[in-house]
């Protein structure tokens, strides 16, 4: 009896703090969400040990990435990708290599979760805030309720929201400057747009990805499957998703495993016979450049490197005491 007395209880608090939350949600304003969220970017109270934040191996002077070829968590323990760069990401669902998560609110899920990255959960992440009397100053500044996972995930995925790169010269090329580009540069925009290259037909849009999965013959003797852990369908094995082409000055190293340390490696993994997977798209032949083409190419996706937003948000980092 007694047992059961406790579940019925610990439901209708659950319930409560459901429905406390989403009423509070139209109540909170935008702007300071995205300054909670942006707290609970750079703390470590995310992850078990105390150790590890998401600025940890999302770095703003990186463009959100890290620079390592894997990232290391909880004690040092490397994580199985390599830690991508965070912008534009509301067009940039699905989420994660395999695109196993639809929202940014479930993005912010994963690593709290991971073994290795984070090592807690979301239920734990709120417990730790309610005792904090300092997070709870914060948090009632901003919401009318206590904290909840709705509201740690709303506040983090409000923040995600904010991470815009769209200044670099590339940008200003194409809204009219047509000044602004070598002749280096724009023989590697008509290299990158040619039928027998194939870059464009997986790099397009404003940020140079098509958001789909392809095997592109990185790394064959990989335990990670790829979309294949989603799918179970054998011609995903192998699949990752698209990347986009910005920020690449800030990003390297590059592939989903960080296994190519420069661009100019990523373009020969393209010109030469690649690892052969049962799965390897068609896409992933190998294209011929000589070796002046190939510094035009890697001088044209430079171009969509954006400066003013790693510096300004490098700045911003400054100013709060932010940076980790």
């Amino acid at each position: 009896m007694c047992n059961d007395l406790r579940r019925i209880i610990r439901f209708f608090a659950v319930v409560v703090l459901v429905l406390n939350a989403c009423r509070a949600d139209h109540k909170a304003p935008l702007s300071r969400r995205i300054g909670l969220g942006e707290k609970l970017f750079y703390s470590t109270i995310l992850s078990d040990d105390g150790s590890v934040s998401c600025a940890t191996c999302h770095q703003a002077g990186r463009a959100f990435s890290d620079g390592l070829q894997r990232s290391a968590g909880l004690g040092g323990r490397l994580a199985q990708r390599n830690a991508p760069g965070l912008f534009n990401l509301e067009r940039r669902a699905p989420y994660l290599s395999e695109g196993g998560v639809r929202t940014l609110e479930e993005v912010v899920i994963a690593p709290l979760h991971d073994s290795v990255e984070m090592g807690s959960n979301i239920g734990r992440v709120v417990y730790r805030l309610w005792q904090d009397t300092l997070w709870l100053h914060h948090w009632l500044s901003v919401w009318d309720s206590l904290p909840s996972p709705h509201t740690v995930t709303k506040c983090l995925a409000d923040y995600l929201r904010t991470l815009k790169s769209e200044s670099s010269r590339a940008d200003r090329y194409y809204r009219g400057n047509t000044t602004l580009l070598s002749a280096q540069e724009l023989a590697g925009a008509r290299i990158f747009t040619r039928p027998d290259v194939g870059c464009a037909r997986c790099h397009h849009g404003p940020d140079l990805t098509d958001n789909q999965f392809h095997n592109v013959g990185v790394a064959p003797q990989s335990k990670d499957q790829g979309r294949y852990r989603l799918s179970f369908e054998p011609g995903d094995f192998g699949r990752f998703k698209t990347p986009s082409l910005r920020n690449l000055r800030f990003t390297a190293p590059f592939m989903h495993d960080g296994s190519l340390p420069t661009l100019a490696e990523v373009i020969d993994h393209y010109t030469h016979p690649g690892h052969p997977f049962s799965s390897q798209d068609e896409i992933s032949n190998p294209i011929v450049l000589n070796p002046e083409e190939k510094k035009c190419l890697e001088a044209f996706l430079f171009i969509f490197t954006d400066s003013d937003f790693v510096e300004v948000r490098r700045r911003r980092e400054r100013l709060l005491g932010l940076a980790p």
